[in-house]
């Protein structure tokens, strides 16, 4: 179940964005990281053990695994945790889908010319609002 943690993680230069708003947030990522490799059952386990309800990081460790997201939307879905946090290997692209799925807050690497680097809220709004409608629900607006 503890395997659920990670524990040897870094949170060096990179720029909390809210998922929500589009605004840089200074907010530092939450110490417990759930490791999306892992079975959610496992995870939630660790959340109830450790009594968490306010805030909870997710690592992503490629940027091509969507097992993050489904943590996130299943979390967000029983609505345990208030806020989740993405960390990891994640680019900007990945915003929408991000907050679609339940995640608040991501730490994006800074990066030159990225909105990252920027304090530009209408492009990160571009990225975090590319539809007018959605033909499916998700999970953006779950407290």
């Amino acid at each position: 179940m503890n395997d659920c943690l990670v524990t040897e993680l870094r949170f060096s230069n990179t720029q909390a964005i809210s998922l929500i708003s589009g605004e840089h947030v200074k907010i530092t990522p939450p110490k417990t990281v759930l490791n999306p490799e892992k079975k959610w059952q496992d995870c939630f386990e660790v959340i109830k053990k450790f009594k968490i309800t306010e805030e909870i990081s997710i690592n992503f460790l490629t940027f091509t695994d969507g097992r993050g997201y489904s943590l996130a939307a299943r979390i967000k879905e029983q609505q345990i945790v208030k806020c989740i946090h993405a960390v990891g290997r994640i680019t900007e692209e990945l915003s929408y889908f991000l907050r679609r799925s339940g995640f608040d807050v991501a730490h994006f690497p800074i990066r030159e010319n990225s909105i990252s680097n920027k304090k530009n809220i209408s492009e990160t709004n571009k990225l975090l609002n590319p539809f007018s409608n959605h033909y499916q629900v998700g999970n953006d607006y779950r407290v």
